[in-house]
């Protein structure tokens, strides 16, 4: 997604429908984000398992962009390791 509103929201509930679980990643704090406003969405609707990657709401490190996307798991193989979490999860 491009912005948080207007929210494209039968697209996310599509994806909750069709998925065994959402993540969303952002470079932002999960604060009141777009993680944030998926599981709102998510959860009055058609409630699903959950990853919420991003800046916790905490002092972040000082570093490269790279380092901190790194840091927080915001890259291609943070975001895997989260959905195979995920998945993980769903088969207990």
């Amino acid at each position: 997604m491009t912005f948080v509103e207007p929210m494209d929201e039968e697209a996310v509930l599509r994806a909750a429908r069709e998925t065994m679980g959402l993540i969303t990643a952002e470079e932002a704090t999960t604060t009141g984000g777009l993680g944030a406003a998926v599981a709102g969405l998510v959860a009055q609707n058609h409630p699903v398992p959950m990853r919420i990657l991003g800046v916790p709401r905490r002092f972040a490190p000082t570093g490269s962009t790279s380092f901190l996307l790194d840091h927080f798991g915001l890259t291609a193989d943070g975001i895997a390791g989260a959905a195979r979490e995920l998945l993980s999860h769903e088969h207990r």
